[in-house]
């Protein structure tokens, strides 16, 4: 999470059309905002005489606060394939499409993977990669992940249930993903076969 000033605050939620989420305390307003991976948030002390960073959140900003965060905008799906694979490893990255710093981009909601030969110790893991370095944090760069990283190496992942279709719901819902940014997928074979076919549909919604 990112603490700005005022200002900065409220363009981060203009230029995303965002909803601020607050909590009025009597003494400030803590005020939060959030897109997709990214979050911001902003103090206002309440003064007497009322400084202008009160009177503009609460003449402009506050009657459309605290709103669902939710959303999923225009269904949109999306595809992908790999085969084969690299020492068992089968990678799809899925560029978000829309212009950079727009604040375009997709909100994901699920979808389904599979392998077309299933092994009962396939498993995958799903990730937000910068590919483009369009954040300047290097070309590459992991900004989001589904997997937790923290755990051991055996324990990272979600195994392929028996009817060999994984469902992506149970992985990540309603998270925005901003263009430029890449949804990788990545499944791996238990038998660390490198001929199988990998495949997703991805089921993710357009901002309007």
């Amino acid at each position: 999470m990112i603490e700005l000033g005022w200002t900065k605050f409220k363009e981060f939620v203009d230029d995303r059309n965002l909803s601020i989420q607050y909590v009025d305390d009597g003494k400030k307003y803590l005020l939060k905002a959030f897109d997709g991976i990214f979050e911001v948030s902003c103090i206002i002390i309440k003064t007497s005489p009322v400084s202008s960073d009160q009177t503009d959140f609460e003449d402009n900003y506050k009657s459309d606060g605290n709103k669902p965060i939710r959303e999923y905008g225009t269904l949109k799906i999306a595809k992908g394939i790999k085969n084969p694979g690299v020492s068992g490893a089968y990678i799809i990255s899925i560029k978000v499409p829309g212009t950079v710093g727009s604040g375009d981009g997709r909100i994901v909601q699920g979808g389904v993977g599979w392998f077309e030969n299933h092994h009962k110790d396939d498993y995958a893991t799903i990730c937000i990669i910068d590919e483009d370095d369009i954040l300047g944090g290097g070309a590459g760069a992991i900004v989001g992940n589904f997997t937790d990283a923290e755990l051991a190496a055996a324990n990272q992942g979600w195994y392929f249930p028996p009817d060999g279709v994984i469902q992506l719901d149970a992985l990540f819902d309603s998270s925005f993903i901003i263009s430029g940014l890449y949804l990788r997928v990545e499944g791996y074979k238990g038998d660390s076969s490198d001929t199988d076919t990998f495949r997703v549909n991805v089921k993710w919604g357009k901002r309007e």
